[in-house]
């Protein structure tokens, strides 16, 4: 049978220290089996203070020992790490959950106020720092919509070595790595958005500040940004956790999954919207518009709104560029496209030199309907309340 191996606690560590007097006092050796009940009664008559000793030993003994992943970060802190993550969500869904349902037992849903915030970034490092780039945070009620916004862009402070990972990052995205790139340098960054909630949401002195709402997927992200933005410390909840409840709330005959309520908050038909977008983005960068932090903010709320379907459930008139998209006058170039509708007319078309072919006409549809900005179409969607159906569909038949 094997021998049991002992813990290597403080108490480990003071037989060691302990073993040669032991030894010399009863005049033989001693095994470290025998120890702990010979200096049991030592061990335990120790005031705490000479006791410190004997920890610091353990901790630097279990440092030298310690199992590490690839990066050097010891297992213990990234396991420990995960509880914590999952004790965190584990709140955070009890007070999601008890926060709907005190406002819907007090019938006050529609005038409940809720902090939306998105952060996008530069480029993120392998030892997961996040440079921040554009940050957007938006206070929005059911009854009133968008009531308030906060919007920086930050300028590129890029690590050493990560320059082109994020200039390839900002071209497929937000294109903020631009000549026009008017970020404002400030310092006092974390000061402003704590004022701007404290104000907006009218906290008062010593009242913990409101969660700010975000999609699941850029949790992690936001949450590591803003402890080095701020340095109050601030909760970041998941919205589409927070959706999913405000929709039972209002549908309480027909509830969603998670996955729903994100598809619905993610949805994609207002993703090129001339008008969601921040200033900047419109003026110099419209193709990245859909990667704009304000304008991410915005079409959560938009989206919200429309298939929670206010107008007809809660009895709120909808507002232009508070619930919903402001509606603008179509610029576009239209394109007249031969309307191709049985095969004889395909057939006489692919055989004529003048005059479209089928593929063509397909070819050239999918590039009207996919083009970012002012044109004359926009793909309709699937799933689309009333309320924003003139932003969806335009008049091209095809």
């Amino acid at each position: 049978m094997a021998k049991k191996k002992l813990r290597q606690n403080e108490f480990y560590f003071f037989m060691l220290d302990k073993k040669n007097e032991v030894e010399l006092r009863v005049g033989r050796t001693v095994s470290m089996a025998e120890l702990p009940g010979l200096l049991d009664q030592e061990w335990k008559s120790i005031p705490e203070d000479k006791k410190a000793k004997y920890k610091k030993m353990k901790m630097q003994n279990r440092e030298r020992n310690e199992k590490l992943d690839c990066r050097g970060v010891p297992l213990r802190e990234i396991q420990k790490k995960e509880q914590e993550r999952k004790l965190r969500e584990s709140q955070m869904r009890k007070e999601i959950a008890l926060t709907i349902e005190s406002v819907k037992q007090n019938n006050v849903l529609e005038k409940s106020k809720f902090f939306l915030v998105c952060i996008t970034e530069y480029v993120a490092t392998e030892e997961m720092q996040h440079v921040p780039a554009e940050v957007a945070i938006l206070l929005f009620s059911l009854q009133n919509g968008i009531m308030d916004e906060y919007h920086a862009i930050l300028p590129p402070k890029i690590p050493l070595g990560y320059a082109h990972e994020a200039q390839i990052h900002s071209d497929k995205t937000h294109n903020l790595i631009d000549e026009n790139n008017k970020a404002v340098t400030d310092k006092k960054l974390g000061h402003n958005i704590i004022d701007f909630i404290v104000e907006s949401g009218k906290i008062e002195e010593g009242v913990k500040l409101p969660p700010l709402y975000t999609l699941e997927e850029q949790m992690d992200q936001t949450i590591k940004i803003f402890k080095d933005l701020i340095q109050t410390e601030v909760d970041i909840y998941c919205l589409d956790e927070l959706f999913q409840h405000m929709y039972a709330a209002v549908f309480s005959d027909n509830p969603i999954p998670k996955v729903i309520s994100h598809d619905m908050l993610t949805h994609c038909g207002l993703d090129f919207h001339p008008t969601i977008a921040c200033e900047w983005h419109i003026q110099y960068q419209s193709d990245a518009g859909k990667y704009c932090a304000l304008g991410c903010v915005r079409r959560w709320v938009f989206h919200i709104c429309d298939n929670l379907n206010l107008e007809e459930k809660l009895g709120i008139e909808v507002e232009e560029g508070k619930h919903l998209p402001r509606e603008q006058t179509n610029t576009g170039t239209v394109v007249d496209i031969p309307r191709l509708s049985t095969s004889r007319d395909v057939s006489l078309a692919s055989s004529t030199q003048d005059v479209f072919s089928f593929s063509k006409c397909k070819k050239a549809i999918y590039e009207i309907k996919t083009a970012p900005g002012p044109v004359a179409s926009a793909r309709p969607t699937r799933g689309c309340g009333k309320n924003l159906t003139r932003y969806r569909r335009r008049a091209l038949d095809f």
